[in-house]
């Protein structure tokens, strides 16, 4: 689970997609951070069971073998 708060340009996109998809709740603008939005936001990821689910289910499809041999590789072809 993610939480995001935007400071610049695509951060806040970025938290868009992180709500849209279900890694966390929704973004704390950095004028409305205090503690009982974060608080919030934290008790948000821990007890929500879908933000739970689709973290685990995401980190699961991520293999950090295979994607260093992707960025290698791509990495070689443009040099």
């Amino acid at each position: 689970p993610q939480i995001i708060v935007p400071h610049i340009r695509d951060q806040y996109y970025h938290g868009y997609k992180i709500y849209t998809g279900g890694l966390g709740p929704r973004a704390i603008w950095c004028s409305r951070l205090c503690v009982r939005n974060l608080a919030a936001a934290m008790n948000e990821c821990l007890s929500n069971p879908n933000i739970k689910q689709t973290a685990v289910s995401v980190s699961r499809k991520i293999n950090p073998h295979k994607s260093i041999k992707a960025i290698v590789t791509t990495i070689e072809k443009d040099a």
